[in-house]
């Protein structure tokens, strides 16, 4: 038998996927904690109602714009009680409503933490992601290593 808390957090990943691709911000947003710290890639990071504003914000302009397509790629789910995380990959595809022109794809990687509330409901209290590079063999990435230095972000 499936563990019922998985259940509820594949269902709660299942509302943000639908909510993104409806383009409803509200069904998303009922997926996010009232405090919850947001690390998304390319952006400053916000915490608490400020975070919840920042997804709100970026999502109305990311909805404003674009049709989204979204598979969400779980690789596991580790729950302790009331905390859980998860992590995978996002796979977006953004056709352009207005302005024509090709779809954008592209992949991030994500990691979020979940608390589970008095009511049994999972939400999320810390979302991370970065966009995701092609995969290199060990032996590549330590040969770039040892002639050229650790890789450091682009400014």
């Amino acid at each position: 038998m499936a563990d019922p808390d998985e259940y509820l957090l594949n269902l709660a990943r299942t509302e943000y996927r639908e909510g993104l691709m409806s383009s409803d911000i509200e069904r998303v947003m009922s997926v996010f904690a009232s405090g919850v710290t947001e690390f998304t890639s390319g952006g400053p990071s916000f915490y608490g109602e400020e975070g919840r504003s920042a997804i709100r914000a970026r999502l109305a302009a990311l909805m404003e714009r674009y049709l989204v397509e979204l598979s969400v790629i779980i690789i596991a789910y580790e729950i302790r009680g009331n905390f859980g995380f998860d992590y995978g990959w996002h796979d977006y595809v953004l056709t352009p409503k207005d302005r024509g022109g090709e779809p954008k794809r592209y992949r991030t990687r994500y990691m979020a933490t979940w608390k589970k509330t008095a009511d049994g409901q999972w939400l999320i209290n810390r979302f991370m992601d970065n966009l995701e590079h092609q995969p290199i063999l060990l032996t590549d990435e330590l040969a770039a290593i040892s002639k050229n230095g650790p890789r450091l972000p682009s400014s």
